[in-house]
Protein backbone atom coordinates (compact mmCIF):
# COMPACT_ATOMS: atom_id res chain seq x y z
CA UNK A 1 0.00 0.00 0.00
CA UNK A 2 3.17 2.42 -0.39
CA UNK A 3 2.43 5.58 -2.29
CA UNK A 4 3.22 6.69 -5.70
CA UNK A 5 5.96 9.00 -4.31
CA UNK A 6 7.42 9.77 -8.05
CA UNK A 7 4.23 10.41 -9.12
CA UNK A 8 3.30 12.75 -6.19
CA UNK A 9 6.36 14.13 -6.41
CA UNK A 10 6.64 14.99 -9.79
CA UNK A 11 2.64 16.34 -9.46
CA UNK A 12 4.30 19.23 -7.03
CA UNK A 13 6.67 19.90 -9.01
CA UNK A 14 4.63 20.82 -11.68
CA UNK A 15 2.58 24.19 -11.85
CA UNK A 16 -1.08 24.11 -12.36
CA UNK A 17 -0.89 20.08 -12.46
CA UNK A 18 -4.38 19.00 -13.33
CA UNK A 19 -5.17 15.67 -12.19
CA UNK A 20 -5.86 16.29 -8.90
CA UNK A 21 -9.81 16.78 -9.52
CA UNK A 22 -9.91 13.48 -11.49
CA UNK A 23 -8.48 11.68 -8.11
CA UNK A 24 -11.20 13.01 -6.36
CA UNK A 25 -13.46 12.12 -8.86
CA UNK A 26 -11.92 8.45 -9.04
CA UNK A 27 -11.60 8.05 -4.71
CA UNK A 28 -15.57 9.31 -5.14
CA UNK A 29 -16.51 6.92 -7.16
CA UNK A 30 -15.52 4.43 -5.54
CA UNK A 31 -17.18 5.27 -2.38
CA UNK A 32 -20.10 5.03 -4.04
CA UNK A 33 -19.35 1.56 -5.28
CA UNK A 34 -17.85 0.22 -1.72
CA UNK A 35 -21.48 1.91 -0.72
CA UNK A 36 -23.41 -0.05 -2.96
CA UNK A 37 -21.57 -3.19 -2.29
CA UNK A 38 -20.12 -3.16 -6.02
CA UNK A 39 -18.75 -6.67 -6.33
CA UNK A 40 -14.76 -7.15 -5.33
CA UNK A 41 -14.90 -3.73 -3.34
CA UNK A 42 -14.56 -3.78 0.59
CA UNK A 43 -17.77 -2.91 1.04
CA UNK A 44 -18.95 -0.86 4.08
CA UNK A 45 -14.98 -1.04 5.38
CA UNK A 46 -13.60 0.20 2.71
CA UNK A 47 -16.51 3.19 2.55
CA UNK A 48 -15.71 3.85 5.75
CA UNK A 49 -11.99 4.48 5.18
CA UNK A 50 -11.61 6.49 2.30
CA UNK A 51 -13.96 8.96 4.02
CA UNK A 52 -10.98 10.29 5.54
CA UNK A 53 -9.30 10.19 2.41
CA UNK A 54 -12.18 11.86 0.65
CA UNK A 55 -12.13 14.89 2.66
CA UNK A 56 -8.30 15.60 2.15
CA UNK A 57 -9.14 15.48 -1.41
CA UNK A 58 -12.32 17.31 -1.37
CA UNK A 59 -9.93 20.06 0.49
CA UNK A 60 -6.79 19.40 -2.28
CA UNK A 61 -9.57 20.42 -5.20
CA UNK A 62 -10.85 23.80 -3.27
CA UNK A 63 -7.07 24.77 -2.52
CA UNK A 64 -5.98 23.84 -6.66
CA UNK A 65 -8.12 27.46 -7.74
CA UNK A 66 -6.01 29.87 -8.22
CA UNK A 67 -3.18 28.23 -6.85
CA UNK A 68 -0.23 26.32 -8.19
CA UNK A 69 -0.51 22.25 -7.81
CA UNK A 70 2.52 22.59 -5.25
CA UNK A 71 0.95 25.19 -3.39
CA UNK A 72 -2.88 23.25 -3.16
CA UNK A 73 -0.82 20.01 -2.21
CA UNK A 74 1.33 21.55 1.01
CA UNK A 75 -1.84 23.12 1.90
CA UNK A 76 -3.51 20.25 1.99
CA UNK A 77 -0.79 18.32 3.42
CA UNK A 78 -0.85 20.21 6.36
CA UNK A 79 -4.56 21.30 6.46
CA UNK A 80 -5.79 17.84 6.21
CA UNK A 81 -4.84 14.77 7.71
CA UNK A 82 -7.34 12.71 5.50
CA UNK A 83 -4.81 13.60 2.33
CA UNK A 84 -2.71 11.21 3.84
CA UNK A 85 0.78 9.44 3.76
CA UNK A 86 0.89 9.25 -0.25
CA UNK A 87 -2.04 10.20 -3.28
CA UNK A 88 -2.04 6.94 -4.63
CA UNK A 89 -4.17 8.49 -7.38
CA UNK A 90 -3.31 5.95 -10.70
CA UNK A 91 -3.88 2.87 -9.31
CA UNK A 92 -7.19 4.11 -7.70
CA UNK A 93 -8.34 5.73 -11.09
CA UNK A 94 -7.05 2.89 -13.18
CA UNK A 95 -8.73 0.37 -11.01
CA UNK A 96 -11.66 2.10 -11.87
CA UNK A 97 -11.62 2.61 -15.40
CA UNK A 98 -10.39 -0.95 -15.65
CA UNK A 99 -13.32 -2.36 -13.62
CA UNK A 100 -9.90 -3.48 -10.54
CA UNK A 101 -12.01 -3.08 -7.94
CA UNK A 102 -9.04 -4.66 -5.58
CA UNK A 103 -6.62 -2.37 -7.23
CA UNK A 104 -8.89 0.84 -7.37
CA UNK A 105 -9.43 -0.06 -3.30
CA UNK A 106 -5.79 -0.70 -2.15
CA UNK A 107 -5.03 2.72 -4.47
CA UNK A 108 -7.57 4.23 -2.55
CA UNK A 109 -6.41 2.75 0.67
CA UNK A 110 -2.95 4.56 -0.02
CA UNK A 111 -4.44 7.82 0.38
CA UNK A 112 -5.52 7.21 4.15
CA UNK A 113 -2.98 8.94 6.21
CA UNK A 114 -0.35 7.72 8.58
CA UNK A 115 -2.59 7.31 12.36
CA UNK A 116 0.15 6.03 14.47
CA UNK A 117 2.47 8.03 16.30
CA UNK A 118 6.24 9.18 16.87
CA UNK A 119 7.61 8.99 20.77
CA UNK A 120 8.40 12.03 22.20
CA UNK A 121 9.67 13.22 25.69
CA UNK A 122 9.31 15.81 28.43
CA UNK A 123 11.53 18.35 26.59
CA UNK A 124 8.69 18.54 23.79
CA UNK A 125 7.47 21.80 23.46
CA UNK A 126 4.15 20.18 23.61
CA UNK A 127 4.66 17.73 26.13
CA UNK A 128 1.63 17.40 28.66
CA UNK A 129 4.05 18.29 32.03
CA UNK A 130 1.02 18.08 34.08
CA UNK A 131 -0.01 14.08 33.06
CA UNK A 132 3.56 13.68 33.14
CA UNK A 133 3.18 14.56 37.02
CA UNK A 134 0.42 12.14 37.24
CA UNK A 135 2.08 9.28 35.30
CA UNK A 136 5.02 10.05 38.39
CA UNK A 137 2.16 9.59 41.19
CA UNK A 138 0.26 6.78 39.61
CA UNK A 139 3.95 5.01 39.37
CA UNK A 140 5.10 6.13 42.91
CA UNK A 141 1.36 4.30 44.29
CA UNK A 142 1.80 1.31 42.00
CA UNK A 143 -0.69 1.83 39.43
CA UNK A 144 -0.01 -1.02 36.47
CA UNK A 145 1.53 0.98 33.31
CA UNK A 146 -1.59 0.01 31.52
CA UNK A 147 -3.61 1.91 33.62
CA UNK A 148 -0.62 4.93 33.45
CA UNK A 149 -1.08 4.93 29.62
CA UNK A 150 -4.31 5.22 29.68
CA UNK A 151 -5.02 7.76 32.02
CA UNK A 152 -2.51 10.12 31.14
CA UNK A 153 -1.12 9.07 27.62
CA UNK A 154 2.44 8.58 29.14
CA UNK A 155 4.43 5.18 29.60
CA UNK A 156 8.42 4.70 30.46
CA UNK A 157 10.56 3.04 27.50
CA UNK A 158 12.90 0.08 28.11
CA UNK A 159 15.55 2.56 29.57
CA UNK A 160 13.12 3.80 32.15
CA UNK A 161 12.67 7.29 30.48
CA UNK A 162 8.88 8.50 30.44
CA UNK A 163 7.53 9.07 26.79
CA UNK A 164 4.07 10.18 24.95
CA UNK A 165 3.23 9.42 21.43
CA UNK A 166 3.19 12.27 18.94
CA UNK A 167 0.09 11.37 16.25
CA UNK A 168 1.42 10.95 12.46
CA UNK A 169 -2.05 11.53 11.03
CA UNK A 170 -0.72 14.02 9.05
CA UNK A 171 2.76 13.23 8.42
CA UNK A 172 3.26 13.10 4.11
CA UNK A 173 6.65 12.50 2.77
CA UNK A 174 6.90 15.29 0.07
CA UNK A 175 10.45 14.10 -1.30
CA UNK A 176 13.52 16.62 -2.15
CA UNK A 177 12.47 17.64 -5.42
CA UNK A 178 14.41 17.88 -7.95
CA UNK A 179 17.35 18.56 -5.28
CA UNK A 180 19.22 15.30 -3.50
CA UNK A 181 18.56 17.28 -0.37
CA UNK A 182 15.77 20.06 1.28
CA UNK A 183 15.15 20.91 5.02
CA UNK A 184 13.01 18.60 6.82
CA UNK A 185 10.17 20.94 6.77
CA UNK A 186 9.65 20.90 3.22
CA UNK A 187 10.75 17.12 2.26
CA UNK A 188 9.20 15.33 5.04
CA UNK A 189 5.87 17.64 6.28
CA UNK A 190 4.67 16.44 10.20
CA UNK A 191 3.14 19.60 11.61
CA UNK A 192 2.94 18.12 14.82
CA UNK A 193 6.40 16.45 15.45
CA UNK A 194 7.60 20.81 14.15
CA UNK A 195 5.82 22.12 16.91
CA UNK A 196 7.28 19.41 19.71
CA UNK A 197 10.62 19.77 18.35
CA UNK A 198 11.26 23.01 16.37
CA UNK A 199 14.91 22.53 15.58
CA UNK A 200 13.93 19.62 13.49
CA UNK A 201 12.42 21.59 10.65
CA UNK A 202 16.10 22.89 9.98
CA UNK A 203 17.45 19.22 9.93
CA UNK A 204 18.52 18.31 6.30
CA UNK A 205 17.28 15.37 4.91
CA UNK A 206 19.24 13.84 1.57
CA UNK A 207 18.17 11.10 -0.62
CA UNK A 208 20.33 8.29 -1.77
CA UNK A 209 20.68 6.38 -5.11
CA UNK A 210 19.63 2.93 -3.30
CA UNK A 211 17.87 0.77 -5.74
CA UNK A 212 13.99 1.03 -5.57
CA UNK A 213 14.10 -3.08 -4.53
CA UNK A 214 15.27 -1.88 -1.05
CA UNK A 215 11.96 -1.17 0.67
CA UNK A 216 13.89 1.04 3.26
CA UNK A 217 17.10 2.46 4.02
CA UNK A 218 18.28 5.53 6.52
CA UNK A 219 20.59 6.88 8.73
CA UNK A 220 20.30 9.94 11.38
CA UNK A 221 23.64 11.80 12.24
CA UNK A 222 23.11 15.05 14.60
CA UNK A 223 25.43 17.07 12.39
CA UNK A 224 24.59 15.62 8.45
CA UNK A 225 20.92 15.17 9.17
CA UNK A 226 19.03 12.28 7.87
CA UNK A 227 19.40 10.01 4.53
CA UNK A 228 17.17 8.29 3.15
CA UNK A 229 16.77 5.47 0.38
CA UNK A 230 14.77 2.85 -1.06
CA UNK A 231 10.88 2.86 -1.85
CA UNK A 232 9.15 3.58 1.68
CA UNK A 233 10.64 6.75 2.98
CA UNK A 234 7.94 7.63 4.52
CA UNK A 235 8.35 4.90 7.13
CA UNK A 236 12.19 5.16 7.04
CA UNK A 237 11.48 9.07 7.76
CA UNK A 238 9.69 8.08 10.89
CA UNK A 239 12.12 5.93 12.27
CA UNK A 240 15.12 7.82 11.73
CA UNK A 241 12.98 11.05 13.46
CA UNK A 242 12.82 8.52 16.11
CA UNK A 243 16.61 8.32 16.47
CA UNK A 244 16.79 12.14 16.32
CA UNK A 245 14.11 12.42 19.24
CA UNK A 246 16.70 9.65 21.34
CA UNK A 247 19.31 11.95 20.81
CA UNK A 248 17.33 14.94 21.83
CA UNK A 249 15.88 13.13 24.74
CA UNK A 250 18.31 11.39 26.28
CA UNK A 251 17.09 8.10 25.60
CA UNK A 252 18.69 4.75 25.00
CA UNK A 253 20.02 4.94 21.34
CA UNK A 254 20.02 3.03 18.16
CA UNK A 255 23.09 1.37 17.03
CA UNK A 256 24.82 0.21 14.25
CA UNK A 257 25.52 -3.76 13.03
CA UNK A 258 28.70 -2.94 11.71
CA UNK A 259 30.02 -1.58 14.90
CA UNK A 260 33.55 -2.33 15.15
CA UNK A 261 33.61 -3.25 18.88
CA UNK A 262 30.90 -5.84 18.39
CA UNK A 263 32.49 -6.68 15.29
CA UNK A 264 35.71 -7.47 16.61
CA UNK A 265 34.24 -10.00 19.47
CA UNK A 266 32.17 -11.73 17.26
CA UNK A 267 34.55 -12.77 15.14
CA UNK A 268 36.51 -13.85 18.10
CA UNK A 269 33.93 -15.85 19.27
CA UNK A 270 33.81 -17.53 15.47
CA UNK A 271 36.90 -18.31 15.27
CA UNK A 272 37.17 -20.18 18.94
CA UNK A 273 34.56 -22.26 17.61
CA UNK A 274 35.91 -23.11 14.35
CA UNK A 275 39.24 -23.64 15.76
CA UNK A 276 37.46 -26.28 18.55
CA UNK A 277 35.64 -27.97 15.33
CA UNK A 278 39.30 -28.18 13.27
CA UNK A 279 40.43 -29.96 16.65
CA UNK A 280 37.54 -32.47 16.71
CA UNK A 281 38.40 -32.99 13.25
CA UNK A 282 41.87 -33.87 13.58
CA UNK A 283 41.28 -36.16 16.11
CA UNK A 284 38.54 -38.12 13.98
CA UNK A 285 41.02 -38.76 11.19
CA UNK A 286 43.58 -40.00 14.02
CA UNK A 287 41.32 -42.08 15.62
CA UNK A 288 39.26 -43.64 12.16
CA UNK A 289 42.20 -43.27 9.58
CA UNK A 290 44.79 -43.73 12.32
CA UNK A 291 46.80 -41.11 10.92
CA UNK A 292 49.53 -38.62 13.73
CA UNK A 293 48.62 -36.31 15.89
CA UNK A 294 50.63 -33.80 13.35
CA UNK A 295 49.96 -35.39 10.25
CA UNK A 296 46.21 -34.79 11.00
CA UNK A 297 47.03 -31.48 12.25
CA UNK A 298 49.30 -30.54 9.35
CA UNK A 299 45.85 -31.88 7.01
CA UNK A 300 43.18 -29.94 8.40
CA UNK A 301 45.37 -26.86 8.98
CA UNK A 302 45.76 -26.73 5.49
CA UNK A 303 42.34 -27.54 4.31
CA UNK A 304 41.18 -24.42 6.55
CA UNK A 305 43.60 -22.28 6.40
CA UNK A 306 44.68 -22.47 10.46
CA UNK A 307 47.86 -23.33 12.42
CA UNK A 308 49.02 -26.32 13.02
CA UNK A 309 50.69 -25.95 16.01
CA UNK A 310 48.25 -23.74 17.29
CA UNK A 311 46.07 -27.07 16.49
CA UNK A 312 48.26 -29.53 18.73
CA UNK A 313 48.37 -26.66 21.16
CA UNK A 314 44.86 -26.94 21.66
CA UNK A 315 44.49 -30.61 21.30
CA UNK A 316 46.38 -30.34 24.52
CA UNK A 317 44.98 -27.64 26.45
CA UNK A 318 41.25 -29.05 26.25
CA UNK A 319 41.60 -32.75 26.35
CA UNK A 320 38.73 -35.49 25.69
CA UNK A 321 35.14 -33.82 26.51
CA UNK A 322 36.65 -30.43 27.51
CA UNK A 323 37.12 -29.38 23.55
CA UNK A 324 33.26 -30.29 22.66
CA UNK A 325 32.72 -28.05 25.43
CA UNK A 326 34.45 -25.39 24.58
CA UNK A 327 32.92 -25.59 20.98
CA UNK A 328 29.27 -25.56 22.22
CA UNK A 329 30.34 -22.53 24.72
CA UNK A 330 31.59 -20.90 21.51
CA UNK A 331 29.19 -21.25 19.66
CA UNK A 332 26.46 -19.89 21.74
CA UNK A 333 28.21 -16.96 22.86
CA UNK A 334 28.79 -16.47 18.95
CA UNK A 335 25.10 -16.41 18.37
CA UNK A 336 24.18 -13.91 21.24
CA UNK A 337 27.20 -11.84 20.08
CA UNK A 338 25.96 -12.05 16.36
CA UNK A 339 26.37 -7.73 15.37
CA UNK A 340 23.21 -8.05 13.50
CA UNK A 341 20.96 -9.71 16.79
CA UNK A 342 22.65 -7.34 19.21
CA UNK A 343 21.54 -4.59 16.33
CA UNK A 344 17.62 -5.74 16.61
CA UNK A 345 17.65 -5.87 20.10
CA UNK A 346 19.03 -2.48 20.56
CA UNK A 347 16.48 -0.46 22.36
CA UNK A 348 16.91 2.37 20.11
CA UNK A 349 16.17 0.35 17.19
CA UNK A 350 13.55 -1.17 18.95
CA UNK A 351 11.54 2.06 19.71
CA UNK A 352 12.27 3.02 16.14
CA UNK A 353 10.99 0.40 14.74
CA UNK A 354 7.82 0.36 16.53
CA UNK A 355 7.12 3.56 15.11
CA UNK A 356 6.55 2.32 12.29
CA UNK A 357 4.74 -0.65 13.15
CA UNK A 358 2.24 1.58 14.81
CA UNK A 359 1.78 4.29 12.01
CA UNK A 360 -1.32 2.70 10.65
CA UNK A 361 -2.99 2.67 14.02
CA UNK A 362 -6.13 4.81 14.35
CA UNK A 363 -6.22 6.89 17.42
CA UNK A 364 -8.70 4.26 18.89
CA UNK A 365 -6.59 1.03 18.48
CA UNK A 366 -3.01 3.42 19.25
CA UNK A 367 -5.07 4.12 22.91
CA UNK A 368 -6.28 1.04 23.50
CA UNK A 369 -2.49 -0.40 22.59
CA UNK A 370 0.22 0.59 24.94
CA UNK A 371 3.36 0.93 22.83
CA UNK A 372 5.18 -2.24 24.44
CA UNK A 373 3.00 -4.48 23.09
CA UNK A 374 3.76 -3.78 19.54
CA UNK A 375 7.30 -3.56 19.94
CA UNK A 376 9.30 -6.73 18.58
CA UNK A 377 11.44 -7.31 21.43
CA UNK A 378 10.33 -7.12 25.01
CA UNK A 379 11.72 -4.57 27.48
CA UNK A 380 13.66 -6.91 29.35
CA UNK A 381 15.61 -8.30 26.31
CA UNK A 382 16.38 -4.88 24.83
CA UNK A 383 19.79 -3.64 25.20
CA UNK A 384 20.58 -0.30 26.63
CA UNK A 385 22.84 2.29 24.67
CA UNK A 386 23.40 5.82 25.54
CA UNK A 387 26.48 6.79 23.42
Amino acid sequence: MDGDFDQLRAAFASPQQNYYPSMGDALHEMDERANYGAPGTYHRQLHDQLQSGLAGFDTLRDAMIPKTAADAGEMAAYMTPGLGNALSARDAYEGIQQGDWRKAALGGIGAIPFIGGIFAGPIAKTADHAMLARAGEMAAAGHAPEAIWRDTGWFKGADGKWRFEIPDNASFYRGTGPATDAYADQAFLHPEMYKAYPDFGEVRIKETAEPNSVSGYGTWHPEKGVELGGRDKSSTALHEFQHAIQDTEGFARGANPEDAGWQRVYKTLRNQAAESDAVMQMRGRIEHLGETPQEAADYIAQVRGMDPQRLRRLDFEYPGADMQSRLDRSMAQARDADPYEKYRRTAGEVEARNVQSRMNMTPEERRATPPWETQDVPNDQQILRFR
